[in-house]
């Protein structure tokens, strides 16, 4: 992916939290691709046994990161929107993307296998090029997006939500 290619992201506010409900588990950057793979594996099971209860309609999809570690470590939180978290099953954690500025960026990968190469490839560019010359500091958490219009679309395609903070100028 040449920088040249990779578009300004749209800045949002988003004005309230998206509750969601899922997996959550810690991972680091030597496994993050087996792990995520192992806890989407692990939720679908446990949605197909005990479906989502008051999952949003359409359907939108998160996963977030956060509590980033000095030992490079995180928080990697997967699941569905919901509208409350009342009578969630035990296997399943309530979490919440908080409000806030968030850049955003379209993945799009050109074939499926692709996504994960996509994704991180896209993330280097942000946080290596993007960041440093742009307004903005990374204020914490990510997460990645998806929606039922944009499944419908391509069920690869995902937006990648970046926590912004202006700098303060010195």
């Amino acid at each position: 992916m040449n920088i040249s290619k990779v578009k300004e992201p749209e800045i949002i506010s988003l004005s309230r939290p998206i509750t969601a409900i899922g997996l959550t588990m810690k991972t680091n950057m030597k496994n993050v691709f087996v792990d995520v793979t192992k806890i989407l594996k692990q939720y679908m099971s446990y949605k197909g046994k005990y479906g989502i209860p008051n999952q949003k309609a359409p359907w939108e999809y998160i996963s977030l990161s956060r509590n980033f570690n000095n030992d490079q470590t995180w928080d990697y939180l997967t699941g569905h929107a919901v509208n409350s978290t009342e009578k969630i099953p035990e296997v399943f954690t309530a979490f919440e993307v908080p409000t806030g500025t968030y850049a955003v960026f379209p993945v799009r990968p050109r074939l499926s296998f692709m996504l994960g190469f996509t994704i991180g490839k896209t993330k280097k560019n942000i946080y290596e090029i993007w960041l440093p010359k742009s307004i903005y500091e990374f204020a914490g958490y990510e997460f990645e997006y998806n929606n039922e219009k944009m499944f419908n679309e391509n069920p690869h395609y995902i937006d990648l939500y970046i926590a912004v903070n202006e700098k303060s100028k010195k």
